[in-house]
């Protein structure tokens, strides 16, 4: 059996779209009132065109933001082709992935404070919030936060003057991403619509997927590769930011209504996960010991001790999409010393999922596959 690495559409949801239902216009991600919303095709446009407003607002065509050092390389594209200087700092791994403010107080004092700070909530964990807005009242910086693995606002998540959403990392959907501006920043480029396409053929392959999960045929063994994080479309970072096509918005808006039950499935699977691997090797161990009230977990995060490149080949080619984290920013591939805890994460995380189309037979697969695994490496088990 091949387990998904995203939720599936169900034939329901995918018929309402066609419907009399309106696109979605950012509600389900609005904090409350005194926000606006702008809607993109993925959330790193949605990230460059809120600092580029931001930035125009100080009068920088320019400017300087600055991004943990564990990010991911790709969703950058857009901000580096448009020239924003960018600076990495590190995170404290001791306390969870939280910025190491002692470094950070140290890089503003060297080279100046930024004109922006980045915070992200990582696996839809509320991150160092209070220490985040207390670094940039101080700094005079505004702050992002980074929400695209979040479903939607929560305890500690999304009060700032910016924050983007990815809904397609978390819902069936193929596009979506979200730009939360408090009212009074100035307005971001509008996305052009056109750029970014692809529903119908996104459409088919889910379907496609659907068909062959209830039949229970293994499709990562037909295909030959071991099953892979799914990606709907190839990132075109060029060129005005693309807008969400009216199809996959209107998708957003009928599963929009559902958050609930979807928060509720992700957190019981979690939980589920979570109690199917203890008792498993000392040398494995989840990043969160406990999920916070309320949260809703993008990824189960497992650490091994020992590396992570036997156990995703292992989990994938046994149709489960494990992942690490996508590749880090060149910057911070060069400063190793530096980043020393960037470098370890990025060579000893494993993600499994936890989306809400999995059921207890996913999650048992998961553990035993895993189970068999370091039962096949005793020097993954640390003894």
């Amino acid at each position: 059996m091949t387990i998904p690495a995203t939720a599936l559409p169900s034939p329901g949801d995918l018929l309402d779209s066609l419907g009399t239902k309106g696109p979605t216009t950012g509600e389900p991600w609005r904090p409350g009132p005194g926000f606006l919303a702008t809607l993109y095709a993925r959330g790193m446009w949605a990230m460059a065109e809120g600092i580029r407003a931001a930035l125009a607002a100080r009068g920088k065509a320019g400017g300087t933001v600055w991004f943990p050092g564990y990010f991911c390389n790709e969703a950058l594209g857009p901000l580096r082709a448009g020239g924003v200087g960018l600076r990495f700092y590190p995170l404290d791994i001791k306390k969870t992935l939280a910025p190491d403010w002692e470094a950070l107080d140290t890089m503003a004092a060297a080279h100046g404070a930024p004109d922006v700070l980045v915070l992200v909530h990582y696996f839809g964990i509320p991150n160092d919030i209070s220490g985040a807005r207390a670094f940039c009242d101080t700094h005079g910086a505004l702050l992002m936060e980074d929400a695209a693995h979040v479903l939607a606002p929560a305890a500690g998540i999304g009060l700032s003057e910016l924050n983007i959403y990815s809904p397609r990392k978390l819902l069936a959907v193929p596009e979506g991403g979200v730009l939360i501006r408090r009212d009074g920043l100035p307005a971001p480029v509008a996305p052009q619509a056109g750029r970014h396409g692809g529903f119908a053929r996104w459409v088919l392959k889910r379907l496609i997927q659907r068909c062959m999960r209830a039949a229970r045929i293994p499709w990562h063994m037909l295909w030959g590769k071991g099953v892979q994080p799914d990606e709907a479309f190839s990132a075109v970072v060029a060129g005005p930011a693309p807008a969400c096509t009216e199809q996959a918005k209107k998708l957003l808006a009928v599963q929009g209504e559902k958050f609930k039950n979807i928060a509720r499935a992700r957190r019981d699977n979690y939980i589920a996960l979570m109690g199917a691997l203890k008792g498993f090797s000392t040398g494995l161990r989840p990043l969160y010991a406990e999920l916070p009230d309320s949260v809703c977990p993008y990824a189960f995060v497992l650490l091994s001790e020992s590396g992570n490149s036997h156990i995703i080949d292992g989990l994938r080619a046994r149709g489960v999409p494990a992942s690490n984290w996508p590749d880090l920013p060149p910057e911070v591939r060069a400063e190793a010393g530096r980043f020393k805890a960037e470098h370890w994460l990025r060579d000893h995380i494993v993600l499994l999922p936890v989306h809400q189309g999995l059921g207890s037979r996913d999650i048992n697969l998961m553990a035993t596959a895993l189970k068999d695994i370091l039962e096949r490496t005793p020097e993954s088990t640390g003894s």
